[in-house]
Order: structure tokens, then sequence, then C-alpha cells
């Protein structure tokens, strides 16, 4: 699977429908606390989860919209829209989200660095800028995409539980667990064997 993922996308999408300019800093709100930041606005000390009053004391020129689902999928159609011209069978999880098969784009494009990077500059001639993440199941993508990264086939990102220890001993620890399928999610991570090839 092949995941495209827009970071801060409620604030560009404010700041746009705005007509601001991308420096400016912009924070979304929802009951009174900040779910979304640009990274001017991160750099001025907002983030995440504080208070509206807060975010506008450590910037004080921070601009502030509620949040606006209509507006964030209204403004991110054109962005799946250029991908899909370019990659047909785009499926949007989310305003600022989208997934599609890696299967047929890497070899329309050669290979999946190759397919990552038409994907990047088909988004930024939309105005956007984007990451995109390789892997083989859905929720591996998407993590991916948040790292920019290609995750090999049959392998997990790093950090996941299922990459610290060998094969072995890993399935020797969770039959000591009681597990005797490798269908068991643990802290998020699918535990299972991973798909030999991409969807």
């Amino acid at each position: 699977m092949l995941a495209l993922w827009c970071p801060d996308w409620p604030a560009i999408a404010a700041a746009a429908a705005a007509d601001l300019p991308p420096t400016e800093p912009v924070a979304v709100t929802l009951g009174n606390r900040v779910v979304a930041c640009s990274a001017t606005a991160r750099s001025e000390g907002v983030r995440r989860g504080l208070r509206k009053r807060e975010a506008q004391g450590r910037c004080p020129g921070l601009h502030v919209f509620l949040v606006d689902v209509g507006r964030d999928a209204r403004l991110f159609e054109p962005v799946a829209a250029a991908i899909d011209a370019v990659a047909p069978g785009v499926e949007v999880l989310r305003p600022g989200l989208l997934v599609l098969a890696a299967r047929g784009v890497s070899r329309y494009f050669g290979s999946e660095p190759a397919a990552a990077e038409r994907l990047i500059d088909e988004a930024s001639a939309a105005g956007v800028e984007c990451q995109v993440g390789i892997a083989d199941e859905l929720s591996t993508a998407v993590i991916a995409a948040r790292r920019a990264a290609l995750v090999p086939r049959g392998r997990v990102p790093s950090s996941s539980p299922r990459s610290r220890w060998p094969s072995s001993r890993r399935s020797r620890a969770w039959r000591r667990r009681g597990a005797r399928t490798w269908s068991i999610c643990c802290t998020g991570w699918v535990c299972g064997p991973s798909a030999t090839s991409r969807r």
C-alpha cells in the first residue's frame, strides 16, 4: 500500500480558505483546544492540545480558525484529483491523507521510490507539500508516510515491537503467552506474517 500524507492539512486548508500566505502562523481549534497548527506556529511554541489562549500567548500573531471538515475536504479534492490523474484508484481516508495500491503505480513508474517521487511532484504542482510511505499493510503505510519511509517488503518500521526481536525468539515469547496464531495485535501493530507482495 502507498499512503500520501499532507502534514498539518486542517491548518493549511484554513489558511488557504482565508487567503493567508503559507508563512503566517495558523492554528485550528476544537473545544477551545488546538487540534492542528502550521509549521510557523509550531516554531513559535504552539502545539496540539494547547488551550487557545495559551497558544495566542505564545504566538501573538496567531490566526485561529475553528475546525471545518467540509472546508478541509473541499480544498483537498483538487489534490486527490491530481494524484488520481497519474495513479488511478485513490481512496481518501480523510482530508490530507489518501492511499492507493502500490503495486500498479510502482510498476508504471519503474520502482517504488520513483512512484513516490512522482506523486510528491504532483501534489507539489497542486500546491501542497506531502510525504509518501509505502509498506505491505495499510496501517503500516500510513505510519510510514508520517516518517516519509519506504518499508522493505516483509518488514515493519524499526520502532515497532515486532522488529525488536528475531522471529524465532518472538514466536517462542508469544507461544508462552498462549498465542497459537500470529493474528494478535500488540500496541497497535499487527504481529502476523507480512504479505509477500504489496497490494
